[in-house]
């Protein structure tokens, strides 16, 4: 199975099984004539797994043992009603593109009526299978059907070259009666944030670049249709996107057909234009802008609700805010908690904000060093047996893990370290496929940097950090870079001195790249841990401060110093969690013995989990 599954994607290999090199559909093609026939793509053909030694192409056409399994609902070809006939009929759609479009009917109870009506049925087929049933009354009442899968309508109607995408079932109808048919729609209109694309996402290989040429957005002219228009366009690439603009006092297609007719449905697509270019800013666009912000005021951007310094009001938010197509670096002396904070923010901005995350931390691997600590964060319980307080149950620990595989994407490191493009170019595919908000890089020195390439370290840092500005800026993505500083010097006191950003080891250039830079220091004496906002490029994000915090050793969250202050379960985490987990309150104790003349050795597996230092002992450590 997995044979014909590589070859639907272009890798011809000659066995049923075992292992076998090819020649790769990638890169094979563009290499000099004596590599042309070179076999760089080691295939496991038994597992589907596939990997280009040149290009560094990699996957999988295996299906996931854990892949969800969905309801395929019964087709039923129920004739339209004279009501449903007349009601079409006065947006403009005649019986015929009804039956063309398999538009059927049926009576089912329906929630917003509380009781059993006549539907108008939109049948969602994919490759003529019957996918999904979207079920609507006259009263504007919808559902859909229970448990199935979330795809696009229409996309038997797919052309391979150019598809357009509508924002509902009416629209799709709409460019049918007026004779084009390659227009898909998105199953839910447009919602708010449009975070949450589960359609695209399982709809990602039937609009892979090598399918679709040309994506036209016509989503409507309103402010959540022109959200998700913007949405599509960074998920599936700005680059092969086209944008239609309707006349007007015209909000979609339908008020086009109605108020222009048929002929001037075409000259949308027709006229349509290429999705502005990155570099080149349409007047209308900061016009626009400008009248929102005198309207508006400024979007400082997404909050994380984190208490701090006794847990007064604003405290950490007012510091600091997080949004798309910024740089944030994160530095700190090892084993003082940079990266536990760090997947405490990521953590916060998923729950109550929705981001997702590509994550490449190779240091933290097998994997599951890393995923545990998440569920922690999520639960607000130990992992692991010996830790204060109770530990989570199994059936937190699964709620957890359904969070995290939706909400976390990690990046596999190759044999040996990934270079930046490699990072790169699975993170744009990972906001294609599943609309990541956020990237980290954790840390910076687990890339395969080849300094020599630049004729010096410094010229390399600087041009890899200018990759990294174009990624965040094309993506509009977040982007989070935790840095090792140089080894510290001490106070008078033997305290290590509090790293700034020019500290970090390699060049100053962190500093000048980084939107916003942030130190992370633990004073181990008193159980404090001070996060030192030391850079903020864009006054509405934040400003310079710090916030003070006390660590939770068994579940690894930020709490107020206020030694009272309860450590509710989830305070942070919306009600999405909440519903699924056992709620409980718990307080800590954390007793530890420092040496303060210890010396770093830090084992990079335990980097930010808590202390690896030479010396010094934690008697509550379970590591």
């Amino acid at each position: 199975m997995n044979k014909a599954k590589l070859q639907s994607i272009g890798v011809y290999v000659k066995r049923d099984a075992g292992q076998e090199k090819v020649v790769c559909p990638k890169c094979s093609h563009t290499r000099k004539a004596s590599n042309k026939k070179d076999p760089c793509l080691s295939v496991n053909i038994d597992e589907g797994i596939y990997n280009c030694h040149n290009c560094g192409w990699n996957g999988t056409v295996a299906e996931s043992k854990n892949k969800k399994q969905y309801n395929l609902p019964t087709y039923k070809d129920g004739i339209l009603t004279a009501d449903w006939l007349s009601f079409f009929e006065n947006r403009g759609i005649d019986r015929q593109t009804l039956i063309n479009m398999n538009v059927t009917m049926e009576s089912v109870w329906m929630p917003q009526e509380q009781k059993e009506v006549d539907t108008v049925i939109f049948n969602y087929f994919r490759n003529e299978v019957l996918i999904n049933k979207k079920y609507r009354t006259l009263n504007k009442g919808f559902k859909m059907e229970k448990d199935a899968e979330l795809v696009f309508y229409n996309m038997d109607n797919m052309e391979k070259d150019v598809v357009c995408i509508v924002e509902g079932e009416m629209d799709v109808l709409t460019f049918a009666q007026a004779g084009v048919y390659s227009v898909i729609s998105v199953p839910n209109g447009a919602s708010k944030g449009n975070n949450n694309l589960q359609y695209l996402d399982n709809c990602a290989d039937y609009l892979s670049e090598d399918r679709v040429k040309t994506v036209i957005l016509a989503t409507d002219n309103d402010e959540p249709g022109l959200k998700l228009r913007d949405e599509l366009a960074r998920r599936l690439g700005k680059n092969r996107c086209k944008i239609v603009h309707y006349p007007k006092g015209c909000k979609d297609a339908n008020d086009v057909l109605l108020k222009l007719g048929a002929e001037a449905v075409q000259g949308l697509i027709k006229t349509c234009e290429f999705y502005p270019l990155d570099g080149i800013i349409p007047h209308q666009d900061f016009f626009d802008g400008t009248l929102d912000l005198y309207k508006n005021g400024i979007d400082k951007g997404d909050i994380v609700g984190l208490k701090d310094n006794y847990g007064k009001e604003g405290g950490f938010d007012d510091l600091l805010s997080f949004k798309t197509s910024m740089l944030y670096l994160i530095t700190g002396i090892p084993s003082h908690g940079k990266s536990s904070f760090l997947n405490y923010v990521e953590v916060l901005l998923a729950v109550k904000c929705g981001w997702k995350f590509g994550i490449y931390s190779p240091e933290h691997y097998p994997l599951q060093y890393l995923v545990y600590r998440y569920a922690e964060l999520l639960v607000g319980k130990p992992f692991f047996e010996g830790k204060s307080g109770q530990r989570m149950n199994q059936m937190e620990l699964e709620k957890a893990l359904e969070f995290i595989k939706d909400h976390f994407f990690f990046i596999r490191p190759p044999n040996g370290m990934a270079k930046m493009e490699y990072i790169i170019d699975l993170g744009k595919e990972l906001v294609r496929r599943h609309g990541i908000k956020g990237f980290t890089i954790d840390p910076w020195n687990t890339i395969d940097h080849d300094y020599g390439s630049q004729g010096s370290e410094t010229l390399y840092i600087e041009k890899s950090l200018n990759k990294l500005t174009s990624f965040k800026q094309e993506c509009d993505l977040a982007v989070f870079i935790v840095a090792h500083p140089r080894k510290m010097g001490k106070d008078a006191k033997g305290k290590y001195e509090i790293p700034s950003l020019y500290d970090i080891s390699g060049s100053k250039s962190f500093y000048d790249k980084a939107d916003v830079g942030i130190s992370v220091y633990r004073d181990f004496e008193n159980d404090v841990t001070t996060v030192y906002v030391q850079k903020v490029k864009f006054k509405h994000i934040g400003e310079l401060g710090n916030a003070s915090f006390r660590y939770g050793l068994n579940n690894s969250r930020y709490y107020p110093c206020d030694p009272d202050y309860p450590e509710n379960f989830l305070e942070n985490l919306d009600n999405h969690i909440k519903d699924k987990l056992i709620q409980t309150d718990m307080k800590e104790t954390l007793n530890y013995d420092h040496v303060e003349e210890a010396e770093w050795e830090v084992d990079p597996s335990d980097e930010g989990a808590w202390m690896s230092m030479k010396n010094h002992r934690l008697t509550d450590n379970p590591f």
